[in-house]
């Protein structure tokens, strides 16, 4: 049972601090920028009970370095756990992260 992770709970992780908190460990990769890709990377993330992420892989890429740069944003933040009648679970979710250049120039 505890190798189970649940993708739809009661309530779901969300990282400590808001989507901000992976936004801010984000780097727009410079072969990027100077190609001008834009776009949504998708990551599975296997978020313990204690809110800590176990493992995220990439599930959607725009490559040029985004992809990897994505997943270890959400790898090293820590959420809130998932809720499953009142008790923490282990839970799978597909986090977006949006690589758009005019939002960050730096």
């Amino acid at each position: 049972e505890d190798s189970i992770y649940f993708s739809n709970v009661e309530v779901l992780p969300e990282p400590i601090g808001g989507m901000n908190t992976i936004y801010k460990k984000l780097v727009y990769p410079q072969d990027a920028k100077e190609k001008r890709i834009e776009g949504t990377v998708k990551i599975l993330a296997f978020i313990e009970k204690n809110g800590e992420v176990s493992s995220a892989e990439i599930v959607e890429g725009i490559g040029y370095g985004c992809d990897e740069n994505a997943r270890l944003s959400v790898y090293y933040t820590r959420f809130k756990p998932g809720l499953q009648k009142g008790q923490r679970v282990k839970v799978q979710k597909i986090i977006p992260i949006e690589f758009k250049l005019n939002k960050k120039s730096n």
